[in-house]
């Protein structure tokens, strides 16, 4: 189908041009109306005039069309690779972009791009489906699933796996396994979650992704934590740890060792929990969860006045961190330092850092332990015995 006639289409509704007023002297109105919809090819010269008519300079100078496909291709690899890469340079050409051939790549591209706000080019591009091709469809519908998975209180997690599952007709790549997987795993079903990531990190090795193997080793761990499955947790990640030294990924590499020490602290062994969450934090860009595991380990340990400072810190980082739920946890560890434990205030913080809705699954069971013990303090059981039942508590 040529993309022409639609874009024509595209800017004579947006002009409220008629289809008698816009052809007029160019050609007849029933051919217009196929050429809109895809069922006829023109000649150039009809759409070089339509769009003259529209005040539309479309871009169809080759050598101009083959940089940008480069650019944009280059701009997409180096998203998936996590390099780090400015889009200025596309968001100047951008008006000429959507008046191009290009258009479809250029709005995908800028999804990219734009994270939290890819809602608006995902938006733009929705109107092109039927003119895309199974790698434009893919990325579409993966894209999708990723920006209805940042807010997801607006979405259910299976109409994200809805996305994902359109996404797969298309193509059937690593990272698309690895949000599957993260996306059961945020239902709590580690069974799934594992099948997808063990699924990613094969097809990543077959691609050559490391990023994706990084990504699906440490969730594959994570499951197997969630399992309490101690052995095979720690060889993926040791195997997670390996990769992320072998890519100089110092983040990740501090990232495994937070989530072994938050794994152990869950567990109660705060021997092994203390040393390794110390040197995670000493890595960390962002220390905010890691200051919250401290707190509470030292807190565990009678060693509050140790343990004040990642309080403190908590406090500090929450001025630019407002919008996603932080002011909870630091309310929560500041119950534990003080004297409000056996105030209804904090059950109604403990229930808040418990909701799977808005915080991932993980996080909610770590706190489910000090939600059942302050419900069975106020002897109100069958609460508990819900809880237990809900969320599967052992």
């Amino acid at each position: 189908m040529d993309l022409r006639g639609f874009l024509v289409r595209c800017h004579r509704l947006q002009r409220n041009y008629s289809q008698e007023g816009l052809c007029r002297g160019i050609c007849a109105v029933s051919y217009l109306s196929k050429l809109e919809q895809g069922k006829v090819q023109a000649a150039d010269e009809i759409y070089q005039a339509l769009f003259h008519r529209l005040g539309i300079v479309f871009q169809e100078n080759e050598e101009w069309l083959a940089v940008w496909k480069e650019k944009l291709q280059e701009l997409a690899s180096a998203w998936f690779y996590g390099e780090q890469r400015e889009a200025y340079e596309l968001e100047k050409q951008m008006e000429n972009l959507l008046n191009s051939p290009l258009c479809v790549d250029a709005l995908l591209i800028k999804a990219l791009y734009t994270k939290e706000h890819a809602d608006k080019p995902l938006a733009s591009a929705s109107v092109f489906l039927p003119y895309m091709q199974d790698a434009q469809r893919f990325l579409y519908h993966f894209l999708c699933a990723g920006q209805a998975l940042q807010s997801r209180e607006e979405q259910t997690l299976s109409a994200i796996l809805a996305q994902l599952q359109e996404a797969q007709k298309y193509g059937g790549w690593s990272i698309l396994y690895q949000m599957k997987g993260d996306v059961y795993a945020l239902m709590g079903d580690y069974s799934q979650a594992l099948h997808h990531h063990l699924k990613a990190y094969d097809l990543a090795c077959e691609q050559g992704f490391l990023p994706c193997m990084i990504d699906a080793s440490m969730h594959i761990a994570n499951c197997y934590s969630a399992m309490h499955a101690e052995g095979v947790m720690l060889m993926y990640y040791e195997r997670c740890e390996h990769l992320c030294r072998s890519s100089k990924n110092k983040q990740m590499q501090a990232h495994v060792w937070y989530n072994i020490g938050s794994t152990y602290q869950q567990w109660g062994d705060f021997q092994k929990a203390l040393p390794l969450l110390l040197k995670a934090y000493q890595i960390l860009d962002d220390t905010f969860l890691c200051c919250h595991k401290l707190a509470l380990l030292y807190e565990q340990l009678n060693q509050k006045k140790e343990g004040l400072r990642y309080v403190q810190e908590m406090e500090r980082q929450l001025d630019s961190h407002e919008a996603d739920g932080r002011r909870e946890i630091v309310q929560f560890v500041r119950y534990r330092y003080g004297t409000a434990v056996d105030a209804e205030v904090y059950i109604d913080c403990l229930y808040t850092l418990c909701d799977t809705s808005r915080y991932f699954h993980g996080f909610c069971q770590f706190h489910l332990s000090y939600l059942i013990a302050a419900l069975k303090k106020k002897r109100r059981y069958k609460e508990v015995m819900k809880l237990m039942e809900e969320t599967k508590f052992s």
